[in-house]
């Protein structure tokens, strides 16, 4: 399969621990793992919007229709001058419909989790895929094992007397090579609920925060002022400090998450405000060029949970107009973070911290 996963916050931010597990010694304690698969999860992966194209093919297929496919879909993008905003927002995805029998026909679909009003471009669609209950593995490593991933996701899902809905689908995270141990690859069966019917989303977002006392520390990246009027923030990320991620390998004191941290936050102060895009490190010593530090002091928090960037501005209007003024606290500090763990692009869920204290 010679396809590129586009990276994005997705990649940086998801699967920055699966990459480690590639890297676990064997059972000798002396070579590399050639692959890894994970536990069987069952989950509701959200909605997307997706920019795909399509094709009825056979099994034997699959490696050169997943190529044409996605290659079609990149190519309709260029050829249509889709904008910044509109590029795609995700890895490489592959839907399989009713591909149960093998020598029997399907439908494959392939290509890109766009931004919403995104526009079909020559012979690339664009659909809204719905949430999606489904048994997940990770499988870390090259195409020649994947065969091992799907069976061991087949076992798991009947032995936990669970039954497909007919649907398949691979999200390509992380790619760099056919026989790459580090590619990251997020398989799913579409799993239907105890009644037979598609689960309904559960929203992310709580009406109560956790409470949580966190330590001081230091977030070093990439700095952005102004008012974010044209989606500069989402730019910021992904031009200017996922390509540089791995500059702070060795200072980070947390690999497998990032930060965004805001100061005088809309809803605090109106007008501009400066946004920090980057991970926590040991200290603002000795940063890569180019690259800022921050100290965050220690302060109790008011936690609550954001399904996905575009909820982020749901959940932080609802902390100032509903929760804080009825709460009996009030905020302690002049910023908030956002914290992207390792599991995001799988659960899409993003932790809003906002330092408060009792009034």
């Amino acid at each position: 399969m010679v396809l590129k996963a586009i990276p994005t916050v997705a990649v940086a931010l998801l699967f920055a621990a699966c990459l480690t597990v590639c890297a676990e010694e064997g059972s000798s304690g002396t070579a590399p793992r050639e692959y890894a698969i994970g536990e069987m999860r069952v989950q509701t992966l959200t909605g997307f919007e997706f920019l795909y194209v399509s094709k009825e093919i056979t099994h034997d297929q699959i490696p050169a229709a997943i190529g044409e496919l996605v290659g079609k879909a990149m190519g309709a993008m260029k050829e249509a001058n889709i904008t910044r905003s509109e590029l795609p927002t995700g890895s490489v995805i592959c839907i399989y419909h009713d591909a149960v029998k093998v020598g029997e026909r399907f439908t494959l679909e392939a290509g890109f989790m766009v931004s919403a009003g995104t526009m079909p471009a020559g012979e690339a669609k664009v659909k809204t895929i719905e949430p999606w209950r489904c048994a997940t593995v990770v499988y870390a490593g090259g195409i020649s094992h994947l065969i091992e991933a799907i069976t061991k996701l087949g076992q798991e899902v009947e032995r936990a007397g669970l039954k497909s809905d007919g649907e398949y689908r691979e999200y390509y995270v992380y790619w760099e090579g056919v026989e790459s141990p580090n590619n990251i690859t997020l398989m799913a069966f579409g799993i239907p609920d105890e009644t037979g019917e598609e689960a309904e989303e559960k929203p992310a977002m709580s009406e109560e925060p956790q409470f949580i006392t966190k330590d001081a520390f230091v977030v070093a990246g990439v700095r952005y002022g102004g008012e974010n009027k044209q989606g500069e923030i989402g730019e910021l990320w992904e031009k200017g400090f996922l390509p540089r991620m791995g500059e702070l390998a060795a200072l980070t004191t947390d690999p497998h998450g990032a930060y965004g941290v805001a100061r005088a936050l809309p809803g605090v102060e109106p007008g501009p405000f400066e946004y920090l895009a980057g991970m926590a490190v040991k200290s603002i010593e000795n940063l890569p060029e180019g690259m800022v530090g921050w100290s965050i002091p220690a302060h109790t928090y008011a936690v609550f949970k954001a399904n996905g960037v575009p909820d982020l501005g749901r959940v932080i209007g609802y902390f100032y107009g509903e929760w804080l003024p009825k709460s009996g606290y009030e905020m302690a500090g002049d910023f908030t973070f956002e914290y992207y763990p390792e599991t995001f692009p799988v659960d899409n869920i993003i932790h809003v911290y906002f330092p408060v204290r009792r009034k």
